[in-house]
């Protein structure tokens, strides 16, 4: 660095050479975005402006880099301003290059002037600034003006292969059919993606075929291709495989793409039967059972059922609702059959239900059936339920229940007539129902009672149902009901009353409560302002702190009764609690060293009062005299009892609610004491002669020593007035 320091120092001593018929200076730049990749060798050039006329016949440059990014190497002057100079003498450092060059002819013209060789030693990403440390031309004539630059290390040129979308998914197609899905194959680098494969691979890789697109090919920057796959499976079930694409992209050599598709059966419809054996139990002679069979298609395509039909050596026993007739079943779906015993005679019934269909596995299901024939039943009557009781219900709502009328005999039995009785059948209304009517053997009929209470209280009455069932000719079904009224809830704040004024920090809120229409046990709750309120003598109480100004006190309550009903109520009432009263006082008259010649004064306060709440005990005095109070103005008549009198204003105030305030304001009166003075005669002397005189003039000096100015001055000498002048007193008199 020995040789950049003498440089450096001959810039400082060149700097003030006297300028030339060329004052501008000329400027001199280095390129602000210079780039190179790794290991490449780079030429930087120094540009400068027009030389032309400028009698540049030298330069030297000095240019100072970060040694991490690139390597000094020389420099070059083929093609440059500086051509003609020759070869220029170069310096190299680790961060530094210097550059000379020299000639016998003036260099002209503007452009490149020389060239720095650099290897760059950095990394993609690296920067670095290109400044000058210093440049001369000649020996500082003509000024140069330089500009630093910079360079930045770029990565070399490579591929880069997306593949989209990242997975193919065929979905569900039928065995021996095809779907066809699309890759698009994109090279989003900055050089030629060469593509060296697409294959297939995986379990099932045969039910898969690259039909369009397949590799090998190139890709120019920027291009993409599309790869055609098709998904032809030959045997049912899950399939799987993976599309390799291979590439000379360096980051990813192989993008794996998964395939996925369901290869579904050809459609065949599958029967199923929800049992494979009826059980029909003991039914009397006569009577009849009834069941249902679930007929289900878990196939793929239609099941066609061509008929459903009964055989065996009892088939004349049992019989179904579709009979012979033909009908279909969607996949997924399913239809019910009935399916009905009917004995004729005593004993157990075999036979078989037959479903013949297209199910090629199963062209006819068989379902077993059997039953057993018993002795025949009287007719009978029963009635569910047995009893009722409709809650409770709110005057003049209804509530209704339905009664089921069921003949569990053999043979069919009359019921003759219905009607209500009891202690208050008027509370209960039977829907319309024609009697009498036949209840055949297993049916069943519905009768209605409505409860319509119209007063509060229990009622009760019975639904009495006559019939010809010889063990229970009349059923008697006990009824209740209780009437009850809306449940309603008053609340009212009882203390304090609305607009109420407070003295204390805090109050007692009381609240009563009205329920009415409640089934009990009854639960209640208030709160006043969220605070949670005790039940006391019949009351809600609860104590509530006030703060200074109006407060809305809201009391809420509610009410549960044990139907779970629940209402809520509440009352509001505002309170005041004022705020301490505000006195001041001003003395207005005298005001404050205010000089009074006499031995008392009259003084005049004014008084303001807010706040508080009245009535006020208001008490004032001045000087400890009461003062008389006009209005707003407090006057009372203060003795003087020395030069310097305080004038002391005081007022006491007691509201209503007991709060005191003292006031007070001051002025101090001045009383000025009696004036005093001094005269000495200056001329004549004691003892002066007057022989010829007729007449002289007497000089004194005059000094006030006490009192208050201004001051009324008279003097005389012997009679004669004095003439004041300043602190003298001049006066002719007459001698004798």
């Amino acid at each position: 660095m020995k040789f950049l320091h003498k440089l450096l120092v001959l810039c400082a001593l060149t700097g003030f050479v006297p300028a030339l018929a060329h004052t501008q200076p000329i400027r001199v730049s280095l390129p602000d975005s210079a780039t190179g990749r790794p290991d490449s060798q780079v030429a930087i050039p120094i540009v400068t402006g027009d030389l032309t006329n400028r009698e540049v016949l030298s330069y030297t440059a000095i240019v100072v880099f970060n040694k991490n990014v690139l390597r000094a190497q020389g420099a070059s002057f083929a093609g440059t301003l500086s051509e003609p100079f020759g070869t220029p003498q170069v310096t190299l450092f680790d961060s530094v290059i210097v550059v000379t060059g020299t000639g016998a002819t003036p260099l002209s013209g503007s452009g490149t002037l020389v060239k720095l060789n650099f290897q760059v030693v950095g990394q993609p990403g690296d920067t670095t600034a290109l400044q000058f440390s210093g440049f001369l031309f000649n020996t500082g004539v003509p000024a140069a003006e330089t500009t630093d630059g910079f360079f930045t290390v770029v990565a070399a040129p490579e591929p880069d292969i997306s593949v989209t979308p990242n997975e193919l998914d065929f979905g569900q197609i039928l065995v021996d059919s095809s779907a066809t899905a699309f890759l698009q194959i994109k090279n989003s680098g900055d050089t030629t993606l060469t593509v060296n494969a697409t294959e297939l691979s995986g379990p099932d890789a045969a039910a898969f075929r690259v039909t369009g697109g397949a590799a090998p090919f190139d890709l120019a920057a920027g291009d993409s291709q599309t790869v055609e796959v098709t998904f032809t499976p030959t045997t049912p079930g899950a399939k799987t495989a993976v599309l390799s694409v291979r590439s000379n992209d360096p980051d990813q050599g192989e993008v794996q793409v998964p395939l996925s598709g369901t290869a579904l059966p050809v459609a065949v419809p599958d029967i199923d039967v929800s049992s494979t054996a009826l059980q029909f139990g003991q039914v009397p002679v006569g009577g009849m059972d009834i069941t249902s069979l679930l007929i289900s298609n878990v196939g793929t395509a239609v099941l066609e059922v061509d008929a459903v039909r009964v055989v065996g050596d009892d088939a004349d026993q049992f019989r179904t609702q579709v009979g012979d007739s033909a009908f279909q079943v969607a996949p997924s779906e399913s239809k019910v059959v009935f399916v009905s015993f009917h004995p004729a005679s005593l004993g157990t019934k075999f036979a078989s239900l037959e479903i013949v269909n297209n199910d090629p596995d199963e062209d006819t299901v068989r379902v077993a059936l059997e039953g057993e024939g018993v002795p025949a039943l009287a007719p009978r009557i029963v009635v569910s339920p047995a009893q009722h009781d409709f809650g409770f219900v709110l005057v003049g709502d209804s509530l209704s229940q339905t009664f089921r009328l069921s003949n569990p005999g053999s043979v069919a039995v009359e019921v003759q007539e219905i009607d209500l009785t009891g202690a208050a059948p008027e509370q209960f209304t039977l829907a319309a129902v024609s009697v009498p009517f036949m209840l055949a053997a297993g049916d069943s009929q519905e009768v209605t009672v409505l409860f319509t209470p119209t007063s509060e209280g229990p009622k009760s009455a019975q639904l009495r149902i006559q019939s010809t069932d010889p063990e229970n000719p009349v059923l008697l079904v006990p009824l209740q009901g209780t009437g009850v009224t809306p449940l309603t809830l008053s609340a009212r704040v009882v203390s304090p009353s609305d607009r109420a004024t407070v003295c204390d920090d805090s109050i007692t809120v009381e609240v009563e409560t009205r329920v009415s229409g409640a089934v009990p046990p009854v639960t209640g709750t208030c709160e006043v302002n969220g605070i949670a309120m005790a039940a006391q003598d019949g009351k809600f109480v609860a104590t509530v702190p006030l703060p200074a100004g109006e407060t809305t006190l809201v009391a809420a309550c509610s009410a549960t009764d044990s139907l779970g009903r629940q209402v809520t109520a509440s009352d509001t009432v505002t309170v005041t609690r004022p705020a301490a009263p505000t006195v001041t006082l001003q003395v207005i008259s005298p005001e404050d060293s205010t000089q009074v010649c006499g031995d008392s004064v009259d003084v005049a306060v004014q008084t303001t009062l807010s706040g508080g709440i009245g009535p006020f005990s208001i008490n004032c005095d001045i000087n400890g005299i009461a003062a008389a109070q006009t209005d707003s103005i407090l006057l009372a008549r203060v003795p003087l009892l020395s030069q310097r009198t305080a004038i002391v204003a005081t007022c006491t105030v007691v509201d209503s609610c007991g709060n005191l305030i003292v006031a007070q304001d001051s002025v101090t009166v001045l009383r000025p004491a009696a004036p005093g003075c001094t005269v000495e005669i200056l001329a004549p002397q004691e003892g002066d002669f007057f022989c010829e005189e007729d007449s002289i003039t007497v000089t004194a000096a005059f000094n006030v020593t006490s009192g208050t100015p201004p001051f009324a001055v008279q003097c005389q000498v012997n009679g004669t007035p004095a003439v004041r002048q300043e602190s003298l007193l001049i006066a002719t008199i007459p001698l004798a």
